[in-house]
């Protein structure tokens, strides 16, 4: 009994995240240069009949280097303390984060506390100075990003600098995913200098 039990163990693994740095090499981490790229590499979750909320962990090149599953929901939703998806980040010093979901629904439209959770965690990662560089769900209809071309703009450049830099500094949101009528709101507060 017990050595089925042990062969039945080994069959039957589950990882929870790991250090791809450590476990391929720095060379052998995948890049990720667009929202495809973060869908292929965790199209496996299509499978899982619950919604799973994945953090990955990305260094100066665009490198992934280390993930982990964050949140474990219900069919239909996930709930997750944003700080919890900069928890890899901050320990294996990362550059940005890139995050990805499932829809076990199948579908790829957002829902409404998708957008509240990329956009809480687009704001806290702005102030730890790890961004959130995309948000894709993935689905068995295929995947969507919730920022759309955010990581080709931050990721294509030539320059690592360049990258770095960008990296620092607010991006306006994406047009597309915006309603099209009412007033454009600005990402962030303006501050503004009182006469004294």
């Amino acid at each position: 009994m017990r050595r089925a039990a042990k062969r039945l163990a080994n069959q039957c693994e589950i990882r929870l995240g790991t250090n791809l740095k450590n476990t391929l090499g720095l060379k052998g981490c995948p890049l990720i240069r667009r929202s495809m790229d973060i869908a292929v590499i965790f199209k496996g979750l299509v499978r899982i009949k619950r919604e799973v909320l994945v953090a990955g962990a990305l260094d100066i090149k665009c490198r992934l280097i280390r993930w982990s599953i964050v949140a474990i929901g219900s069919s239909h939703a996930v709930s997750v303390r944003p700080g919890d998806v900069f928890q890899d980040a901050i320990s294996s010093g990362a550059m940005g984060i890139v995050l990805v979901h499932n829809h076990p629904s199948g579908s790829l439209r957002p829902s409404k506390e998708d957008r509240e959770l990329t956009r809480q965690v687009k704001e806290a990662g702005w102030i730890l100075g790890y961004p959130l560089l995309d948000h894709v769900i993935v689905a068995r209809s295929g995947y969507r990003s919730l920022m759309p071309d955010r990581i080709e703009n931050l990721c294509l450049c030539p320059n690592e600098a360049h990258i770095a830099n960008a990296a620092k500094r607010p991006v306006p949101r994406q047009i597309r995913d915006k309603p099209k009528s009412g007033p454009e709101k600005a990402q962030l507060p303006l501050l503004r200098k009182h006469a004294s």
